[in-house]
């Protein structure tokens, strides 16, 4: 560990400024101060990348140390002495982001070590905060890519489609998109196209007025009016029935809507970005997608590449998401160890960002230590999701109605069988229980090629 690195001890104890300072000074530039607002002002000059503070600090609380750093967001990691009597406080002081808790009588070894791992953490998040961009987190050239494309889609006015697997972030670039646009203040509305069911589609887009169906006691704005002036984010957009396609087209095209219930045309003005997982190209040519439709959302089209095709994101995403999960659940702090990192690095995430997301949590959980192990990760991907069960949790956690997710666990589960069969129609039919033809009749309804 490099001297470079800088701790400030604030304790209004003199041996206790003496023994620490005797303890750390061979391995880091140590500051001492005797008091409270000593402490504060060293803070505010020297800018530790490490500060201890005692909880007592004479007529003094140490907790205001705390919340003066965390406040200032200096960058500086804060451990916390105390006896452990003072447990609450402690406790308080995790919440509120000090970085960890060594009980007096103090312990060299547990001190360096804490000291060691703060610095550790310091530094990894220094890494993360290079390679941010408006909450956006990468490293990879192909997402510098993506967001250049980003920035110059929302300088436009003209409609974007995001393509990407299920978990690549579709909705936080197009919530980026209408947030450096200039339409950033006004509203930014999503719909998930495959949550809601054909008959409450035109009422949930275009509005309704009172009396227009049976439960209309009110009048009621739809998406497009909501959206008026702002962003209008189609999320799982191929998965629009072609009339549903027709009347979107056309909102969006004339700048008119109709609610449910009225004569009156109102007119709107919304950009529009859409999103989905599906080959939109290939559902054209099957005329399972109007090509109209594809050729008005599809001006400008961003891709989201998997996580397993920029894995040098891995690293700088497990970072930011383990810092959110413990500062938003007020946690004790943890750290991955190198080797933990790089195993993470070598894994394909078949769910992408969701799923890192799900593991970084996962292993907050079961870790028994401040240090996240490479035994920790064995732990929770020994059983890796092949692609298929992927799709199954990605299915799971959608809010698609009853039809469209029975319709598309039936394509997942023959696509499962015909893969294991070698595509091979007869055998993959007798697997399922079914006649070859039945088995080409549901393929083709389901737009599986053979």
């Amino acid at each position: 560990m490099s001297s470079r690195f800088s701790v400030l001890v604030i304790d209004d104890e003199s041996e206790i400024l003496n023994s620490v300072e005797k303890m750390l000074k061979d391995e880091f530039n140590v500051i001492v101060s005797n008091s409270f607002d000593d402490g504060i002002c060293k803070i505010r000059e020297l800018k530790p990348d490490v500060v201890i503070v005692d909880l007592r600090l004479g007529e003094k609380d140490g907790r205001d140390i705390v919340k003066f750093v965390v406040g200032s967001k200096l960058n500086s990691q804060v451990i916390v002495v105390s006896a452990y009597s003072d447990i609450e406080n402690i406790v308080e002081c995790i919440k509120m982001g000090a970085f960890d808790f060594v009980e007096k009588p103090i312990s060299p070894t547990r001190l360096r070590v804490s000291i060691r791992n703060a610095i550790d953490n310091l530094s990894l998040k220094r890494v993360v905060e290079k390679v941010e961009f408006s909450g956006i987190i990468f490293k990879s050239q192909k997402m510098s890519e993506v967001i250049e494309l980003v920035k110059k889609a929302s300088s436009t006015n003209f409609p974007v489609l995001i393509l990407g697997e299920s978990g690549t972030g579709k909705e936080k670039i197009a919530h980026l998109i209408h947030s450096l646009s200039r339409r950033r203040d006004k509203e930014f509305v999503k719909i998930n196209c495959s949550a809601i069911p054909s008959e409450l589609f035109e009422s949930e887009l275009f509005g309704y007025e009172k009396g227009a169906f049976t439960g209309a006691v009110y009048s009621k704005k739809g998406k497009f009016e909501i959206a008026d002036g702002g962003t209008l984010f189609l999320d799982e957009i191929g998965d629009l029935s072609l009339e549903h396609q027709a009347k979107i087209l056309r909102a969006v095209e004339y700048g008119e809507i109709m609610k449910v219930g009225s004569k009156d045309i109102l007119n709107v003005d919304v950009r529009l970005v859409s999103a989905t997982n599906k080959d939109i190209e290939k559902m054209v040519k099957e005329k399972t997608f109007r090509e109209d439709s594809f050729f008005r959302i599809n001006v400008i089209t961003i891709y989201l590449p998997p996580l397993r095709e920029r894995k040098e994101d891995i690293k700088p995403l497990a970072l930011y998401f383990l810092e959110e999960t413990i500062k938003s659940e007020g946690l004790p702090q943890k750290i991955f160890s190198e080797d933990a990192l790089s195993m993470l690095e070598e894994y394909d995430f078949p769910g992408n960002i969701r799923e890192l997301k799900n593991i970084v949590n996962r292993l907050i959980v079961i870790s028994q230590n401040d240090v996240i192990s490479t035994q920790d990760i064995e732990k929770v991907i020994k059983n890796k999701f092949n692609p298929f069960e992927a799709k199954i949790v990605d299915l799971l956690s959608s809010r698609k109605s009853l039809v469209r997710a029975r319709s598309d666990f039936e394509k997942i589960y023959i696509l499962y069988h015909l893969e294991k069969n070698n595509m091979n129609i007869s055998k993959t039919a007798n697997s399922l229980g079914i006649l070859p033809n039945n088995l080409i009749r549901r393929m083709k309804k389901l737009g599986i090629s053979h």
